[in-house]
Formats: structure tokens, sequence, C-alpha cells
């Protein structure tokens, strides 16, 4: 028994003749008829009665329509389902992603990304936190991956967020510190000295935890910047130290830098996700954030 047998049947029936359903199924005839007399023949009953002006319904007919009709509605519905997906496989999804994470995030996660769909263009939005929840409030992007979210912000704006993994924190000194010299890898907080520590502008959340680490209100003024990799270029060229975080450190490790750890308890910074609550992501989106809150470690 197939499909195309039981579209025919009910065509016939709901046509009343053989000739207006092979029209309607764009058919020849007497193929038409020859798929119902098959699948009369599996049934083993005539379903139809041919007379001079159309058909009429036998018994079995008037059994075989009704269950005809549910499975080819059935069958629809799948189909229709399914060619909601592939469309849900297109489109954009937009990524916002603050500054000191995005250079060490984007590349492993779009590539497999882009192998699953290929369709989909992606856009990213990099920016510091506080125009990041701007962005997910606003919807101009799917969700954003930040660090820190004070509560009063996810309370005032609705904010979903969810912790992927923390992050730890190293001290970067220049190697011929002091520090460097006799520290073995790992120094303490009080040894840190607060009047060379180096930070990035106002508005990046990772000079709020840097300031947080050494429990410091102010620092080194004299040099600002906006990148991680500038502040890593005034470490090396001996004009101060600097909080860095560890991925950045994994894939940018500089001459002239020693990166130390800061003894127990070790700082740490958390890598979040956050989306509007309770907002419906397309497939594509929905992915990407699931890979996203599926890693361990950038």
């Amino acid at each position: 028994m197939e499909f195309r047998q039981l579209r025919y049947f009910v065509q016939v029936v709901e046509a009343g003749s053989f000739t207006a359903a092979a029209t309607k199924c764009a058919v020849a005839q007497p193929s038409l008829s020859q798929q119902i007399q098959k699948l009369e023949e599996e049934l083993g009953e005539p379903l139809l009665l041919r007379r001079p002006r159309g058909v009429s319904v036998t018994e079995a007919g008037h059994r075989v329509y009704e269950q005809a009709t549910v499975l080819l509605q059935g069958r629809e519905h799948l189909l229709k389902d399914f060619r909601g997906r592939e469309t849900q496989r297109s489109g954009e999804v937009t990524l916002g992603v603050i500054p000191t994470i995005a250079p060490h995030l984007l590349g492993q996660l779009l590539v497999p990304f882009r192998a699953e769909f290929p369709a989909v263009q992606i856009r990213v939005r990099e920016a510091q936190t506080a125009s990041l929840i701007r962005m997910v409030v606003d919807e101009e992007v799917d969700f954003a991956v930040v660090s820190d979210i004070a509560k009063a912000d996810r309370a005032r704006w609705s904010l979903y967020v969810r912790n992927v993994f923390k992050e730890p924190i190293l001290l970067a000194v220049p190697t011929s510190h002091r520090l460097a010299r006799g520290s073995r890898g790992a120094v303490r907080l009080a040894e840190v000295p607060r009047a060379e520590l180096l930070l990035l502008s106002e508005g990046h959340c990772f000079r709020d935890q840097a300031l947080q680490v050494c429990r410091a209100r102010e620092a080194n003024e004299t040099f600002q910047c906006e990148q991680l990799p500038t502040l890593q270029a005034l470490v090396a060229a001996g004009l101060g130290i600097a909080f860095v975080p560890a991925m950045f450190v994994a894939e940018h490790p500089a001459a002239k830098v020693t990166y130390l750890h800061l003894r127990q308890p070790e700082p740490t910074r958390a890598i979040n996700l956050m989306k509007r609550r309770g907002k419906k992501l397309r497939l594509p989106a929905e992915s990407l954030m699931k890979r996203l809150s599926q890693l361990e470690r950038i």
C-alpha cells in the first residue's frame, strides 16, 4: 500500500469520478485506475463500483476513505513540520560578546556551527557589558557572552543568565620584575604592588574585576587602554603589571612577560550566557547557545 494509491482513491471519492480525479492529480486516467485496482487487490475487497455516470463507494470503501484521509493529513503535517525545520536552519544569528572573550571564543565555536548550519548568516557584536545588556533587552542580539552581571541588572531587565565556567585570572609582570624572579610561578595577593597595576579603561568589566582581585579602588592611571594585547605590551615594556585572563595568556604568550598564579584562593572570572528571560530562540541560535553552555573551558 502506497500513499499515492490512497491519495488517488480519496480524490476519486471526493470528485465522484475517475476522470475528474485524474485531472486533479495530474495523472493519466488509466494509471490512476491501475493504482486503485492494486489497492483493492491488496485489501481483498472492492472499494468503488463503476457506474455509467461516476462511481459509488462500497462499505469497505467508506472505511478505507476515513482511514486514508487521516493518514494523508498526518503525512502532510509531518512534511510541513520538516519543511519548517529546514526554513529554521537558514536566516541569521546575532551574537553579542565582550571584547576580552571574543578572540578566544569565536574561532573554535563557529567552525563546527558553520558545518551544521551552512546557510545561516552569523553576525558578531563586540561591546562592553552595559551595551550588551541593552542589545539583549532591545533584541538587537539573540544572546550574549559576558562575564559578571550585577543582580540588580538581572532583576531590572529580566535577564536569564547561565554560568558556563570560571576562568582563572593571572598576574602578568615583566620578566625582570622582582616578583618574577622569586615567585616560583605563584605569589600572594599581599605581594602585589597596587601602585604598579595597569588597567583597561573605564567601562570594561575586566577592569572592575582586576580591582576586585587586588581589593583596590584605584591603580596606576598613567596608562589606560582598550585591548588586552595593548595592556600586555605595556607590561612587556616594563611600565607596570596587570591582571589578565587565562584564555588570553594561553593564546598570546609574550616575550619579556612572566605570568604568575595567585595563591589560594586563586581569583577567577565567570563566563556567562545572557538572554532575555522567556525569549524563544530560533533553531540556529538555540543550537549555538547550547554549544556554548556545554563548554567546560574555552
